[in-house]
C-alpha cells in the first residue's frame, strides 16, 4: 500500500508517519511542491529491494546466473569492453522507447 503526504505533514506528524510505515507496512510518498521527492519504508523491504540475493528466489538467482553463463560463451571471442558497449547501447534504446511510450 502506498500513502502520500506532504513534506509540511511529515514534519508536523513524523512519529505517526514512521509508524505508518514501520507497523503498517505502507510506504509513505513524501512530495514537495506536489511532486514526489522521497518514501518512507519498512526497513525489511528497503533490505529486500538493495540486495539481490533477497529479492530473488534460489531458482530465479540460479536461472540469472544461467543466461549469463550462455552470454559469456556465446562472447568468449568478443572483446568484454565492446560486449559492455553493446548492452548499454540495448539498453539506452529500450529507456528511449519506454519514454516515449509514457509521453503518450
Amino acid at each position: 500500500m502506498i500513502q502520500t503526504v506532504s513534506a509540511q505533514d511529515v514534519r508536523n506528524k513524523f512519529a505517526e508517519v514512521l509508524n505508518t510505515a514501520v507497523y503498517g507496512s505502507t510506504n509513505v510518498v513524501i512530495t514537495r511542491f506536489n511532486k514526489p521527492q522521497a518514501v518512507i519504508m519498512n526497513y525489511k523491504e528497503y533490505e529486500r529491494l538493495m540486495n539481490p540475493r533477497l529479492r530473488f528466489t534460489a531458482k530465479e538467482w540460479e536461472d540469472g546466473f544461467k543466461i549469463f553463463d550462455r552470454l559469456r560463451t556465446k562472447t568468449r571471442n568478443i572483446p568484454p569492453e565492446q560486449v559492455e558497449k553493446a548492452v548499454n547501447e540495448a539498453v539506452e534504446e529500450v529507456r528511449k522507447e519506454k519514454r516515449v511510450q509514457g509521453r503518450r
